[in-house]
């Protein structure tokens, strides 16, 4: 059974009278143990789902499990969360150690017990020197960190993050970055993130799950966000710098009939390359030779298709190669054909002078 389940859940605001949809129809289940990040940008849906799984927002359709009970209708306060919020919500009449301690106290922990789990988790945040201070003395990121440490140190069936080193500088976050990961995964804590910045999701998470107007885009580990995004949004979304999207003509409806034309041709679509192998004993005395390809996806992000190469493209492989293959017959036609054509001809039109080509039996 996953410790998080979210099921079809939908969240409108203002639905009477100017009706936003800022979460629609999310489906996301969580592992026992994982942490996950939701990525996206401002105003893609990942904070109102946070508030939603916390109780802090109404649902408006769907259903969200927590260690298999229905919470979408229970109060915060029975639903066995410990959220990190991302304005930290400290109590201003209590110094920063009553702040995190306070959760254990209300368990009527032993004071002994909250003193030492407190400042475990003050060296680990880096707020040893606070603790005896009040949340209006100390600055922006001392503050977010106590809040921090206010929902780690928590026995919670499920801890959410939101932005919880937003005002850190990048130093420290780099620091606590490898503290926080450890923390949860030696107490086998099932978390979730909320986060714009790619390198802190991909530093803590496990899986990823990728937002944009409130529409899940893909959820996935951070490897396959990079090797394999689900549509076009993810692809140029995730990786620093971000992967280029470059025009392409269809290349797989010419493939069967090249095949057909030409026998010794072969054409094999890689699964994790980025190339198409092309072998002709003919054209490349034997030798197996690749021409430039690129993924590209749909709109809907629902199908995945490989194209490629451009004409100009192809054009400059079969010159290019002149020194190393045999001059064959077929190989001086293709030649001459492409210096004559000078990058104008179609991919259309390329098949169809090879598939002359080998009707003629050149070659």
């Amino acid at each position: 059974m996953s410790q998080l389940e979210i099921e079809n859940v939908t969240k409108v605001y203002d639905p009477k009278t100017n009706p936003v949809a800022a979460v629609k129809s999310l489906d996301l289940a969580i592992e026992s143990g994982d942490v996950v990040a939701l990525l996206g940008s401002s105003g893609c849906g990942k904070t109102s789902t946070l508030r939603m799984i916390a109780g802090f927002e109404d649902v408006t359709e769907g259903a969200i499990r927590v260690a298999g009970r229905d919470v979408a209708r229970r109060a915060p306060a029975e639903r066995r969360i410990a959220m990190a919020f991302e304005g930290y919500s400290l109590y201003p009449p209590m110094t920063v150690r009553e702040n995190i301690g306070f959760a254990l106290q209300s368990a009527r922990v032993e004071r002994s017990e909250i003193d030492r789990r407190v400042d475990e988790m003050a060296r680990m945040l880096e707020i040893e020197s606070v603790l005896e201070r009040y949340p209006a003395s100390i600055s922006g990121g001392q503050q977010q960190r106590a809040s921090l440490a206010r929902a780690l140190i928590r026995e919670a069936d499920l801890h959410l993050l939101d932005e919880p080193m937003g005002q850190l500088e990048p130093q420290l976050r780099a620091l606590l970055r490898g503290r926080i990961k450890h923390y949860l995964k030696e107490r086998g804590c099932t978390a979730i993130l909320v986060t714009h910045d790619q390198t802190e999701a991909n530093a803590l998470a496990d899986r990823i799950a990728v937002m944009e107007a409130g529409v899940l885009q893909q959820y996935a580990s951070p490897a396959e966000l990079r090797e394999r995004p689900a549509n076009l949004f993810t692809g140029t979304f995730i990786g620093e710098p971000p992967m280029n999207v470059i025009d392409a003509a269809p290349v797989l409806p010419y493939v069967s009939r090249l095949a057909e034309a030409v026998p010794t041709l072969d054409f094999r679509l890689l699964d994790r390359d980025d190339h198409l192998d092309l072998m002709d004993e003919h054209l490349t005395n034997g030798r197996s030779r690749s021409i430039p390809v690129v993924l590209l996806l749909d709109g809907n992000g629902q199908e995945r298709a490989w194209w490629g190469p451009r004409p100009a493209d192809l054009q400059a492989w079969v010159m290019s190669e002149g020194q190393e293959l045999e001059k064959t017959e077929r190989y001086k036609r293709a030649r001459q054909w492409f210096a004559r054509d000078k990058g104008r001809s179609t991919l259309e039109e390329i098949v169809a002078m090879m598939e002359t080509a080998a009707g003629a039996g050149i070659g």
